[in-house]
């Protein structure tokens, strides 16, 4: 099968740490080539060099191809924002038709429904090429809220042959506000083994891995922190990834004083997230707002015991698989939850063996294996109604059906 995978976020070369849920779609795409498919990355160009690997990436050209801002930080209400919207929408749209003329696509993966999907919906009603949806929480958390594009997005689920999430929850909530089934497929990528153990500096050693924005909540684990050493636990932090508050977490830390145990890092590469989850005392996820982060799935593999928001789905596996605590996306929530954990050592063990059974339902193997199943089996049942539709009916002359290559 040729496919074309659709995203708004790609690694700009191997390993790129810098590019979170790139890195899993990266992981997904080479799945789907072990598989035996062709598979032709789509993306908007990114600043600073492109390097596609051995995979087939196609980066078009737009107006924000030299500014580094995510495409789901431009406001696209604001004048500068409209244009670069509108201009990234043709343009990808654009790059989209001529590879599925040029190398005759069979089906179109949307990561996500937003560009991703606008450009398949486009595209779909010209040439006839199938696409489905990988709906990512932005596209309906925040896309879906507002009139006119909460209207676009429904019509891109609407139109595609199916739809998926990385969440359960919100795959519920897909299917509430668009009426479509929405089937869960977890986000997840496969790590390298662990290979240098990183340098501890106390006891009980916490760590984040995420972007330093406001969703992410890294500013709730700071207070956590700072309530933390003012009752004497002897804990350090151990913060990695990069955004918009980078330069106020820096500030809040020297505020707080907590130089000697707060570390604010850049971001780290596969190979430094296992290292740094296989040797931490358990990994932190504050979020605010969540479905199942890449990074949970990164934990399980490594047998990272974690502390979480009860966010997203994220409650639900915690407790259901015994792999952590479950908090509340609040710093003196967050700081209870960190003092139970460390005072649970006798069951650090039952975390870290839960995990790593956990860890199995999020192979990125069976993932790609199930979504090229859903594509076959939609593409089957399309046939067949199609033939049944073109059947003639008795006593009229058949012109005969041509098969499909």
């Amino acid at each position: 099968m040729r496919i074309a995978l659709i995203t708004s976020n790609y690694p700009r070369y191997p390993g790129d740490g810098a590019s979170t849920a790139g890195l899993f779609v990266a992981q997904f795409c080479a799945e789907l080539k072990r598989l035996g498919h062709r598979v032709y990355v789509l993306t908007q160009k990114l600043p600073g060099k492109l390097d596609a690997g051995d995979m087939n990436v196609r980066w078009f050209n737009w107006s924000g191809a030299e500014d580094d801002e995510k495409i789901s930080s431009i406001n696209p209400f604001s004048i500068g924002g409209f244009f670069k919207t509108r201009n990234l929408l043709k343009n990808g749209t654009n790059a989209l038709r001529r590879l599925v003329k040029k190398k005759g696509i069979d089906h179109c993966i949307c990561m996500w429904a937003i560009p991703s999907g606008y450009f398949a919906n486009k595209v779909k009603a010209e040439l006839g090429v199938n696409y489905s949806v990988w709906v990512l929480g932005s596209d309906i958390w925040t896309f879906s809220r507002y009139p006119i594009i909460g209207g676009i997005v429904r019509n891109i689920i609407d139109n595609s042959q199916f739809v998926v999430s990385d969440g359960l929850k919100l795959a519920r909530q897909v299917e509430e506000i668009t009426g479509r089934r929405c089937g869960f497929m977890p986000s997840s990528r496969k790590l390298p083994q662990p290979q240098k153990r990183p340098e501890m500096k106390g006891q009980i050693n916490l760590l984040f891995i995420g972007r330093y924005e406001p969703v992410k909540g890294p500013d709730l684990l700071i207070r956590a922190a700072r309530r933390l050493v003012k009752k004497g636990r002897d804990i350090h932090v151990f913060m990695f990834g990069g955004g918009s508050m980078r330069a106020e977490l820096k500030e809040m830390i020297e505020r707080y004083k907590l130089k000697e145990r707060v570390h604010l890092q850049g971001y780290i590469d596969a190979q430094g997230c296992s290292d740094w989850l296989s040797a931490a005392s358990c990994l932190v996820i504050p979020s605010r707002m969540e479905s199942i982060p890449v990074i949970f799935s990164d934990a399980m593999q490594m047998g990272c015991p974690v502390v979480a928001s009860n966010v997203g789905d994220m409650g639900t596996l915690i407790k259901k698989y015994k792999v952590g605590i479950v908090t509340k996306p609040k710093s003196k929530a967050i700081a209870k939850s960190i003092e139970e954990f460390i005072d649970k050592r006798e069951a650090w063990d039952g975390f870290r063996s839960e995990a790593l059974r956990l860890a199995e339902k999020f192979d990125a193997n069976r993932v790609a294996e199930r979504y090229v199943g859903l594509i076959n089996s939609k593409s089957r049942k399309r046939k067949a109604n199609n033939e049944a539709e073109e059947k003639p009916e008795k006593g009229e002359e058949s012109e005969g059906i041509e098969k499909e290559d």
